[in-house]
């Protein structure tokens, strides 16, 4: 039981579904089979068994003899010419139990099967082929090993952009992440020589940006990087060497054949200052490339040798750069505070000088924070006289209730002429107050976060019932557009 529990049960486990032959070594003389997987696929092999192989002389019933000397070892019976039945794959198994690990197969095993030239000529020529089949096999093996310079199969490549964590951002800045791998199976990659050409999206480097430069070797540490050496138009080519991230020097080779070594570069952009932020989202489109200049050596040997073709040089080719920014949806509702109308829905009714709150819902459905809101509402003149806006329902509520309609509340409205809003710049108090100051080094106006909202409030009065105006009035509506950010 504590033999299935520390090593059968696992290995069984470890197996899962694959076919496998369990090779169980007793001889033909013993009255038992040893343990037997319940598991269909792991199959039972009984090499001694089915061979005859047993401990002390003894006759077969079709003439063969066998025999295994009570203090002999594996490699003692196999140098024995008594072998010639034991047929060429258990001899095969048996060399490599006796230790004929494959490096040093040939050697090892042509000393063990040299004193079976007591044998019948067949089996002797069998086993000299059988030698040199091997010898061959091996050979070819060690010919199809890769070599130092040699890149890895399935390998990444060897310059990348991360798409899926590189931005730009309207009106911010942004980020954008280089993955550098080292494929070779046994050469380091020195001298290297990253540039990132923005192209025509107008973005460049923003050292002002939290961690404008950063770098990880291998998944490491999080480590501080140089700035790049900006040139080309609008700023837009940024330049590396080991003189800004010293690991640019050389990336040493992964010894895993399934692994390769790393550096990511992340680096901050934002719009050139010369250009409008607007064009961000025209550029055509946002496009970048990345290239990389290095020298491969073989590093396997002292001194190291440059691999053939050196220096190289690779591109990420084009990749687009995502962009984030906000998308706004509007709600309009509104309440008749004098009717005690419960909560606010898309259609008002109401009676002479009935004070109405409309309730104006600016939701940020984008990936990046909303700034400079403006917006124009235009009240269909009869229906309703708007005399305020106010950033919040409580200082729209002290006008429409506490003060019947009076104002403005000492709670920051403002005072609304010609009965609409035109262009209306949502800073504060309106929006989120304690949003608006994002803290350095870049403070900005943030009205409405990502994936937030906020609430703008009219206040007004339904004029005195007349010929087509106030509550005698047709249905008219109440509409918000132009906005903008």
């Amino acid at each position: 039981m504590v033999y299935e529990k520390l090593k059968t049960i696992p290995l069984e486990k470890f197996i899962g579904d694959d076919i496998t032959y369990s090779y169980i070594v007793i001889r033909a003389d013993k009255d038992c089979v040893g343990y037997i997987s319940t598991k269909s696929n792991i199959k039972p092999k009984f090499l001694f068994i089915t061979d005859g192989l047993v401990k002390y002389e003894q006759g077969h019933e079709d003439g063969r003899k066998f025999y295994w000397n009570q203090d002999e070892s594996l490699s003692d019976l196999i140098k024995r010419d008594i072998m010639e039945e034991f047929f060429f794959y258990s001899k095969l198994i048996a060399l490599i139990a006796a230790g004929c690990c494959l490096p040093g197969f040939f050697l090892r095993c042509w000393a063990l099967v040299m004193p079976l030239k007591k044998t019948n000529s067949r089996l002797w020529a069998a086993w000299i082929g059988a030698a040199f089949g091997v010898l061959a096999l091996l050979l070819a093996a060690q010919a199809a090993q890769a070599a130092p310079c040699d890149i890895k199969r399935a390998a990444p490549p060897i310059i990348r952009h991360d798409l899926a964590s590189s931005y730009c951002e309207l009106c911010s800045y942004g980020y954008v992440t280089i993955v550098i791998s080292n494929p070779y199976d046994g050469a380091d990659m020195t001298n290297m020589t990253v540039v990132e050409n923005l192209l025509a999206s107008g973005l460049t480097y923003d050292p002002t940006a939290p961690s404008p430069m950063t770098y990880r070797v291998n998944g490491g540490l999080l480590q501080a990087g140089g700035a790049p050496t900006v040139s080309g138009l609008d700023g837009s080519i940024l330049t590396w060497t080991s003189l800004q991230i010293s690991e640019l020097g050389s990336l040493a080779f992964d010894p895993d054949r399934f692994d390769v070594s790393t550096i990511t570069i992340t680096f901050a952009v934002t719009r050139d200052g010369g250009l409008t932020q607007e064009g961000l989202i025209s550029a055509t489109p946002r496009v970048i490339e990345a290239e990389l200049t290095y020298t491969a050596q073989d590093t396997t040997v002292l001194p190291a040798v440059q691999c053939p073709s050196m220096p190289s040089t690779v591109t990420t080719g084009s990749n687009t750069l995502q962009l984030r920014e906000p998308d706004p949806a509007v709600t309009k509702r509104g309440r008749n505070v004098d009717a005690d109308q419960d909560g606010y829905w898309a259609t008002v009714y109401g009676n002479d000088n009935d004070d109405v709150i409309w309730r104006i819902r600016v939701n940020n459905n984008g990936d990046a924070d909303l700034e400079d809101l403006r917006l124009d509402d235009v009240m269909e003149s009869g229906n309703i006289d708007i005399r305020y806006i106010c950033p919040t329902e409580a200082a729209a509520e002290q006008i429409a209730i506490t003060t019947n309609g009076a104002g403005p509340s000492t709670m920051g409205c403002v005072g609304v002429a010609g009965n609409s809003v035109l262009n209306y710049d949502v800073d504060d108090p309106f929006g989120n107050p304690n949003n608006d100051l994002v803290p350095p080094p870049n403070p900005v106006d943030v009205d409405i976060p990502q994936g937030g909202n906020t609430d703008i409030f009219l206040v007004g009065k339904i004029p005195v019932a007349a010929p087509g105006i106030g509550a005698c009035s047709v249905p008219r509506t109440n509409t918000v557009g132009d906005i903008q950010w």
